[in-house]
């Protein structure tokens, strides 16, 4: 009994020790099989393991799908059973362990290798073009003289031209040239194969240099600067594949979890390099698995990037619309612009697309350098005035340029505005549209490329907004268009638009838009006003050329106004046959030739306003002679000042109307010179026969209350000092050139003792304005 018990007692420590040995040694199995098993069943997915399984991947999540359908193969043409899956061989990445010794371990000698080797890459964005076939290798040779001619020259990365046919252009030292083997079965895309041969060259020759990565067709333009750019913005530590994302339809898909999306290899698509870092390895296996011929490159590329890297062409609408892609590509001065913010553009379908479409990124290019410039000079203005305020400057002179008092903070308003009107070719319903300009080196020029695209937008947007705002049913009938379209750049601000809008070819209001460096906005709508016009000319008794002034102005006012709408007011000077003042003799209206004409005219309109101002035995002064005649009106009168050389025609009354405002807006014309043997084609001038008379300020029209709030009760001397008074004052200028005003050619003579001496020295300055005027544009 004593033995039993003590065999007893020896047993259960022995069973004991032995299961914890069996527990433990399962313990040790597991983790070691599991892992063994867990890859036979994804590299073996033929094997008995057929369902659904949940794989290790970055971010823990992702499965394999057990769709089992029946599709169509593309290439033999039968029906088959396929429930095949693409293995996703994608390890976790650790979890990272921190350190709180960081001083430690952000020592030189603690920095890993690799990271020492990213802070020594110089160049941002590796390019790689593949030319498939000869149209591709046409446009290849053209490269270098459009878009990839900056790139070449100023080498901000590498540029690699990879052909089937051999170098496709020129040997030059801004690329390099590699040649690749095979063919593709669809011609209009290069084959998986060339896919690969470039891939395995990027990971053998530029792994180590580059950040970023392109790979596009030769038959795509790049606007490279914009590429460049748009990669700074990017982080190259980021696994990313970039472009044109296009859905795969399900019937389709060869695998059952083959990728919903793929990039187009036509516009290209963008790589980190870490994302070459992953793919690198495996390009072997996956040239090896993916690379059917009559598949598309990218698709193919997909199922490699979704196996061994877990991602997917990015998809979103903006990266679609920066990797542009269609059937064709329209003309983008004179169709729909799908295009107009892409980066890449393809396909090109010849030379002459190629060009077209390389003229439209480069003026892109210098409208965004040209916005920028203003906005970084309104910025050097602004601390000027800060530091002539804040920093207590002895003078006024600006930091930038130290030009003094003649180099003056500027007003917005004194940037002049720009005029686009249409003219006719000649032939009915054949119209264009031209700028004039008096800041451009020629005085019109006809309007192409993004100016075109601009007023297209601008025309739209101001037809829709005075249709839906201004116009009832009972206009329909009539005929509303745009007419002339004024345009200036408001420094650090955008551009500012002014449009006429004609009602049965009668100019009845203008619409106003902003676009602030973006989308255009309409502001303002103002009809024109049915206000009285009067005129002032001063002139001087006995002038030849005062009838052939009055039948001009009887030909523009009476043919498009009502008489009681115009009126005319001449300060009339006295008359004198000889050089000296002491023979200037006093007015007779027995024996004034102009005022004889005066009255003719006055019996002809009895409703028209003619009157005039004896201004004695005095000397001549036209801006004396306009402050008297100014003085002389009531404070509500729209006043314009003339000279007797002045042409004006009909449209010239609708736009003093539109361009002024009482309490608000005063308008100086900017007339055109005609020269002397001028050549007329009916009604159109020539405007490259002739300059505009920018540093003209004489010629004005504003509202008498306007004119005394400006200059507070002081007199202005000059057309330039209202002009300055005005922009002090608070009230706004508008100065553009003026088509409808035209200033006769007319011999200069200063040398008449009848001029005060005001009025010669008016009268010098302009001789002199006018003869650089001529030189310059004889010259062009």
């Amino acid at each position: 009994m004593a033995r039993t018990t003590q065999t007893k007692k020896s047993i259960f420590p022995f069973c004991a020790g032995l299961g914890c040995g069996m527990l433990l040694s399962l313990m040790l199995f597991f983790p070691i099989t599991s892992r063994y098993l867990f890859s036979h069943i994804v590299k073996n997915p033929n094997s008995a393991f057929k369902d659904g399984f949940v794989h290790a991947v970055r971010n823990g999540e992702g499965k394999g799908l057990d769709l089992v359908r029946e599709r169509k193969d593309s290439e033999y043409g039968k029906d088959i059973k396929d429930n095949r899956t693409i293995p996703l061989e994608v390890d976790p990445d650790p979890m990272p362990i921190e350190s709180l010794d960081w001083d430690i371990n952000t020592a030189s000698q603690r920095i890993p290798a690799y990271l020492s080797q990213e802070l020594k890459f110089k160049k941002k964005l590796f390019i790689g073009i593949v030319s498939f076939s000869p149209l591709t290798a046409r446009i290849s040779k053209l490269v270098p003289t459009t878009w990839g001619e900056a790139w070449g020259r100023l080498k901000p990365g590498d540029m690699t031209f990879y052909s089937t046919l051999g170098y496709d252009i020129p040997k030059t030292n801004g690329y390099n040239y590699q040649t690749l083997s095979g063919s593709s079965k669809l011609p209009d895309l290069p084959s998986p194969h060339m896919m690969y041969q470039i891939l395995r060259d990027i990971c053998s020759q530029y792994i180590d240099t580059h950040h970023f990565y392109y790979i596009g067709n030769s038959d795509t333009y790049i606007s490279t600067s914009d590429l460049l750019n748009f990669t700074m913005q990017l982080n190259e530590t980021d696994i990313m594949w970039i472009g044109h994302g296009t859905y795969r339809p399900l019937k389709q898909r060869y695998y059952t979890n083959d990728p919903d999306y793929f990039c187009h290899s036509g516009p290209g698509f963008i790589l980190s390099r870490r994302t070459m870092q992953g793919l690198c390895p495996h390009l072997e296996v996956c040239e090896a698995l993916y690379n059917r011929d009559y598949e598309r490159p990218g698709y193919e590329l997909s199922r490699c990037f979704r196996r061994f890297l877990n991602i997917n062409c990015t998809k979103s609408n903006e990266a679609r619309s920066l990797f542009y892609t269609s059937d064709f590509v329209p003309n983008p001065f004179f169709e729909a612009r799908s295009f107009s913010t892409s980066i890449t553009v393809n396909p090109i379908v010849d030379e002459t697309a190629l060009y077209v479409l390389h003229q439209y990124f480069i003026e892109r290019q210098l409208n965004h350098t040209t916005r920028n410039n203003e906005y970084y000079h309104s910025i050097v203005q602004r601390m000027d005035r800060v530091l002539v305020k804040e920093g207590g400057m002895p003078d006024d002179r600006l930091v930038l340029g130290r030009e003094g008092n003649a180099n003056k903070y500027h007003h917005p308003d004194i940037v002049p505005w720009e005029k686009i009107q249409k003219v006719f070719k000649g032939k009915p319903g054949k119209s264009k549209d031209i700028i004039l300009s008096t800041d451009h080196s020629e005085p019109s020029r006809e309007v192409i490329g993004h100016d075109y695209i601009a007023l297209s937008d601008v025309r739209e947007i101001t037809m829709k907004h005075v249709m839906e705002n201004h116009f009832t049913d009972d206009d329909k009938e009539s005929h509303i268009d745009t007419s002339s379209v004024y345009r200036k750049v408001i420094p650090g601000v955008g551009y500012q638009y002014m449009v006429d809008i004609t009602k049965d070819t009668k100019k009845v209001a203008s619409v106003c838009l902003n676009q602030p460096y973006g989308r255009v906005i309409t502001y303002g709508t103002r009809t024109a006003p049915n206000v009285k016009i009067t005129f002032i000319l001063p002139m001087q008794d006995g002038s030849p050329k005062f009838q052939e002034f009055m039948q001009m102005f009887e030909q523009a006012c009476m043919s498009a106004d009502q008489p009681q709408n115009v009126g005319l007011l001449v300060v009339l000077y006295g008359s004198s046959k000889t050089n000296t003042t002491s023979d200037v003799k006093e007015l007779d209206e027995k024996t004034s030739s102009a005022l004889t004409l005066l009255n003719t005219y006055k019996q002809k309109y009895p409703k028209l306003s003619l009157r005039w101002i004896n201004s004695g035995t005095s000397s001549f002064s036209h801006i004396k002679a306009v402050e008297m005649a100014v003085l002389a009106l009531s404070p509500d009168t729209l006043v314009c000042s003339l000279h007797l050389d002045n042409q004006m025609s009909p449209e010239y009354l609708h736009h003093v109307r539109l361009n002024t405002v009482p309490h608000e807006r005063l308008f100086f014309p900017v007339s055109f010179q005609l020269y002397k043997d001028i050549n007329r084609d009916g009604d159109n001038i020539m405007f490259n026969k002739g300059f505009w008379r920018s540093f003209d300020y004489s010629t004005f029209c504003s509202y008498k209350q306007d004119i005394m709030q400006a200059c507070g009760g002081d007199k202005f001397t000059s057309g330039e000092d209202l002009f300055q008074k005005s922009l002090t004052s608070g009230l706004d200028v508008f100065r553009a050139p003026e088509y409808a005003l035209l200033t006769k050619w007319h011999d200069i003579d200063c040398s008449s003792q009848w001029l005060d001496t005001d009025e010669r020295t008016a009268c010098s300055m302009e001789r002199k304005q006018v003869n650089i005027a001529v030189s310059a544009s004889r010259d062009r």
